[in-house]
């Protein structure tokens, strides 16, 4: 690979977000995933959810993901409780001001935004289907 020029390798989302955030500024990227395609732009639901906060959820905007999730999939996050082990743990609130602290978004609904941010940035190649044997670098290069 050229200077800039990256390979990231993983598309979940972090590893897409990476991609998109690196394409925006401007560099090439190569995505390597074992995933097939089909199962990276219909990703299966597994119950899972993250929280998100106002902070995320701009960088999502920025990168072209939010937009693309389902309203339907997006909930307010007005209260959260904190746990840690045997501790009682503690709430989060807005406080006075009547904000939500944020959202609560599926993970396979932001996993399919991502994908579609990626399939339409043409600075982004994706090879699916594969993965990384080996990696390695010496003082002038790096391989995978």
């Amino acid at each position: 690979m050229e200077s800039g020029q990256v390979l990231v390798v993983g598309a979940g989302p972090a590893g897409l977000c990476v991609a998109l955030a690196l394409a925006a500024r401007g560099m090439e990227v190569e995505v390597v995933e074992r995933q097939r395609r089909e199962a990276l732009a219909m990703p299966a639901f597994d119950g899972r959810e993250i929280a998100l906060t106002h902070g995320s959820m701009r960088i999502l905007r920025q990168l072209g993901v939010w937009d693309r999730i389902p309203l339907a999939e997006i909930s307010p996050l007005r209260l959260a409780r904190v746990l840690d082990g045997d501790h009682p743990g503690f709430e989060v609130g807005p406080g006075n001001c009547g904000a939500e602290l944020g959202a609560l978004v599926p993970i396979h609904a932001i996993r399919m935004a991502a994908w579609e941010a990626v399939a339409d940035n043409p600075a982004i190649t994706v090879h699916d289907g594969v993965s990384v044997e080996a990696v390695g670098s010496d003082q002038d290069t790096a391989w995978v």
